[in-house]
């Protein structure tokens, strides 16, 4: 029988109380009181509560949000001792988001937890309208594209990650972000003439020296993000991206996308000959030679079972500071 949490995260916006501007003093002192406001006023929906999922839980919650909904149907497995530190180990076989509570509230008594242990195929476009910004770890990439699908229609950020043994991987979709960058200009018209004196007086000996003043210009910047399937899909194989593609695609990409692809088989997913096959078909779409590839199926394989606790934190820490900013 399925335990949800039938709480929601409310949508008023309060101002930061004076505990809370005490318990957050150094966060503030680093990002600044409106930053911080802005933190607890979010609500962050995290689905998949799996090693790099209990990093980001634990990274967010100690940022300061106002609510942070853990959900997940999956039970707590012998695999998450590994990486799971938010599930105790007398936990195996309870739900995981319900397992995990308890440690994620002592993280930050300050934050609200909310449960929910239904599935995410289960939840229709409604449900994230009440998010400010929707993670998903360890999805499937179906799912992964349709939620972004859907938080892209209501205007609402979302983020992904998953990590397999030695890989793991970090999407962020932002929308729009806007952000003001200081430029220094210099104004030759203005130039100043400088005096240097070699300690003798204002002499023979005296130089002179012109110094452009310097004048400071704010100028604003924004980034379209790629959606979930744009980024998933481009085609290497044009002039334009080709050399891209050689020079900045890294080994652990064809890794992470043959497993993503395994995955739409369900029971196939850890198949080596599927995913074998999925690596070589991404190879060949983006027009790279095979035999030169440094990361092989041979090579990896070995090396993506599970979850690795520092590839977690790494992921973790990583993808938790894309939400914070």
């Amino acid at each position: 029988m399925k335990m949800v949490q039938t709480e929601e995260p409310t949508t008023t916006t309060e101002s930061i109380t004076e505990d809370e501007a005490a318990l957050y003093d150094r966060q503030i002192r680093l990002w600044g009181l409106e930053a911080q406001n802005r933190l607890r006023n979010s609500s962050v929906l995290l689905v998949g509560l799996s090693g790099a999922g209990a990093e980001i839980a634990k990274n967010l919650m100690l940022a300061g949000l106002k609510s942070l909904t853990l959900m997940d149907h999956n039970n707590v497995s012998e695999g998450d001792r590994d990486a799971q530190f938010l599930a105790p180990v007398d936990t195996i076989g309870q739900n995981r988001a319900e397992a995990s509570r308890l440690r994620t509230e002592q993280l930050n008594p300050m934050v609200h937890v909310i449960v929910d242990t239904d599935a995410l195929e289960s939840k229709d476009a409604d449900f994230f309208e009440k998010f400010n910004l929707v993670c998903l770890v360890n999805q499937s990439y179906e799912q992964i594209e349709r939620v972004n699908e859907i938080c892209r229609k209501f205007n609402i950020k979302m983020c992904a990650a998953g990590v397999y043994g030695w890989f793991g991987y970090g999407f962020s979709d932002l929308l729009e972000h806007e952000f003001i960058d200081e430029v220094k200009m210099l104004a030759p018209s203005n130039s100043t003439e400088v005096h240097v004196l070699d300690g003798k007086g204002d002499g023979p000996e005296a130089k002179k020296r012109k110094v452009d003043e310097e004048e400071t210009a704010m100028i604003k910047h924004t980034i379209d993000f790629s959606s979930w399937s744009d980024a998933m899909n481009v085609d290497w194989s044009r002039k334009t991206t080709l050399g891209k593609a050689k020079r900045s695609l890294t080994p652990a990409y064809f890794v992470i996308r043959s497993l993503l692809e395994a995955q739409k088989l369900g029971d196939k997913a850890t198949s080596p000959e599927v995913i074998s096959k999925a690596w070589k078909d991404e190879v060949e779409r983006c027009k790279l030679v095979l035999e030169e590839q440094k990361c092989k199926p041979e090579d990896f394989m070995k090396f993506i079972s599970g979850e690795l606790g520092p590839v977690c934190a790494i992921i973790g820490g990583v993808v938790a500071q894309e939400v914070i900013k």
